[in-house]
Formats: C-alpha cells, sequence, structure tokens
C-alpha cells in the first residue's frame, strides 16, 4: 500500500516531514517541519489543538467560543519524543517524522497517526492518516445516512440541498464536522475545524487506516479525550458554544401545529407557563381535538386558553 501511494502520487504528495524544531509555549508547543508549521495547544485537561498549515497561522474567531488555558499541561523530552502530559490523556510527540499518538492517563492507546503518512499534501488538499483498529467503532457527523457505526464508510461535508434523497446518499444540507470513536471500553473526539469541502473516511478503501481531509486550508482538530462519551460531548459544546433555550412562553406560542399537553408538561405547571413571559399567551382548542380536557379547562379559567 505505502509503495502503491508513493508511486501513485510521485512528485506531488507531500508528507509533513521530521520535527527539527520546536519551542515551548503557555498553551503547548510550536515547532517546524520542513513542509509546515505545527502548533498544539491545550483548550483543558481534556481538548488539545491541533494545527498544520503550510502559510502561518491565522485567527479563526468562527468556530470556537472557548480559548487555549496557560500552565495547563507539563512537557517532558525523551530521545525522539516529546511527551505532553495533562489530567486526562499523554500525547506522544514523534520528531522523526512528526507524528502523534494519545494515550489515556494509564497508558492505554487511544487513537495515532499512521506511522508512514500521519500528515500529507497533495496540491492544497491536506490529509491526515490515522491507524484503523480492528473492532474500531465510529459514530457522529451529524445529519447523515446510513449506520449508526460509520466504520467502513466515508462522508463528504459539504451542503447540498439534496431533495428527496436516498438512504445511502451524501452529501446533504449538513455539515458537522465530529465524530467520537470508540474502542474497548474507551472513546475519543475529534472536530475538524475547516470550512472547505471535507471528507471522512473509515475505513472504506482499506482496513489498514482512516483519514480525514479537506480541500484546502490548515490542517485543524481538536482533540477529546473524557472518561465518558457524554462528557465528550460536553467538552465539545463547552468549545463551540450551547444555544440557550428560548422563554417557555415561547415553545408555546410559536408552535401552532405541536400537541399543547406536551408543552405544558415541558414549562413543569401552569404557574412556570404564565410567568415566562410578560405578554399573555392564547390556545384555541376544540373538545373534538382534545379528548382529556381537565387541564385546559383549568387554564380556560386563567384565560390562557378559549375553546372554539
Amino acid at each position: 500500500m505505502e509503495e502503491l501511494i508513493a508511486t501513485t502520487q510521485r512528485g506531488t504528495n507531500q508528507r509533513i516531514g521530521n520535527l527539527v524544531t520546536y519551542e515551548t509555549t503557555p498553551f503547548g508547543i510550536h515547532g517546524k517541519t520542513p513542509e509546515a508549521q505545527v502548533r498544539i495547544s491545550c483548550y483543558g485537561s481534556g481538548t488539545l489543538r491541533i494545527q498544520i498549515s503550510k502559510e502561518g497561522f491565522q485567527p479563526n474567531p468562527y468556530s470556537v467560543i472557548a480559548s487555549p488555558l496557560a500552565d495547563s499541561f507539563t512537557l517532558r523530552e525523551e530521545t525522539d519524543t516529546l511527551i505532553l502530559t495533562t489530567a486526562d490523556m499523554h500525547v506522544h510527540i514523534h520528531r522523526y517524522p512528526f507524528r502523534l499518538q494519545f494515550f489515556t492517563p494509564d497508558g492505554m492507546l487511544l487513537h495515532e497517526d499512521d506511522p508512514s503518512f500521519a500528515v500529507s499534501w497533495l496540491g492544497t488538499e491536506v490529509t491526515n492518516y490515522k491507524t484503523l483498529r480492528e473492532g474500531e467503532k465510529f459514530i457522529g457527523l451529524g445529519e447523515k445516512t446510513g449506520p449508526l457505526n460509520r466504520a467502513g464508510n466515508a462522508y463528504t461535508n459539504w451542503n447540498t440541498d439534496y431533495f428527496a434523497y436516498g438512504v445511502g446518499d451524501d452529501p446533504l444540507y449538513m455539515s458537522i464536522p465530529f465524530y467520537i470513536g470508540l474502542y474497548q471500553q474507551q472513546a475519543y473526539g475529534i472536530f475538524l475545524d475547516n470550512s472547505h469541502k471535507t471528507i471522512f473516511n473509515f475505513g472504506a478503501s482499506n482496513r489498514r487506516f482512516s483519514y480525514f481531509s479537506a480541500e484546502d486550508g490548515d490542517m485543524d482538530y481538536y482533540f477529546f479525550h473524557k472518561p465518558t462519551v457524554a462528557e465528550i460531548i460536553s467538552a465539545y459544546t463547552a468549545l463551540t458554544g450551547k444555544m440557550e433555550l428560548p422563554p417557555c412562553g415561547h415553545w408555546a406560542s410559536s408552535s401552532a401545529a405541536t400537541p399543547i399537553i406536551p408543552i405544558m408538561r415541558f414549562c413543569a405547571s401552569r404557574k412556570r407557563f404564565e410567568t415566562s413571559s410578560s405578554r399573555r399567551m392564547s390556545f384555541t382548542w376544540t373538545s373534538t381535538t382534545w379528548k382529556n380536557t381537565k387541564y385546559l379547562r383549568s387554564m380556560e379559567k386563567n384565560s390562557l386558553t378559549r375553546k372554539e
């Protein structure tokens, strides 16, 4: 496989090469290879950002709301490897050539770059190849067709208004470049922060490696590890931001086609619903539509509903 790729892409495929220099920063490390600059930043004990760029790093204020944390890691140097340690993971930064391995605090391998290719370029397209392990599962990517476990499939993120799409069609209208890998009771998450057309291949073409790629721009992704999937999702949403719920009254006033009983249950009590908005809410109901009207009649007395 390695010889085949080298032969078919000779002269155009550029591998990242050795990490020839590096320096420690308050947030992580900043280094250089013959092909690119590398920056690893700590956003928390379970969240690391990996940036690899040919052109130099540019600020990106649109994708995330969090900032890197100073002095939240330790770094030690061994013969050919740097080991970055946080409370939730250990990262082995191999220098010859540059590639990354992510471990749990007790030494279990979570995830690693493919030893031969790691990060490579084909023209402007940048790809990060990852070692694929037997039995590894992948979930996520948001609104996609296909099975819950994405292993053995490939997906494209490129918003496409696809009318009447089939069970295996891709891409679709929504692009969420975040997935979770599951292996031997451990989990990790990856969020690829690149707005160009991207591909996530979970072993669709071979069982040696998976990869994610972007047509242009930087290789810029966040790696998450926490003890549970729920905590990984929380770390992801803490990074990208959480949508606030509107007032309870808004749910009722803006959902004309939504059954009123679930709305009232969501608001928990009439008192909470009645005081959740500065304006009074009104609902129209009929006895033929709503069989159990006891609760609605009690609200009618309080001028919250009316019968037609």
